[in-house]
């Protein structure tokens, strides 16, 4: 962390304004709760291998 990032336009020379994420991004931190969460959640939930399965 800081990312920083632009995004332009199709066929666009014109530099837009830029955008940076850092640690206090509340916006980003909710995202980033999210995704953790429902990843923990759904590897939580995984069955379970089958013996022998990966060799």
């Amino acid at each position: 962390m800081p990312i920083d990032f632009v995004l332009y336009n199709n066929d666009s020379l014109i530099l837009p304004n830029g955008r940076r994420i850092d640690e206090s991004d509340e916006y980003f931190n909710s995202i980033r709760r999210q995704w953790s969460k429902e990843l923990r959640r759904i590897l939580v939930e995984l069955p379970k291998c089958p013996d022998g399965y990966w060799g």
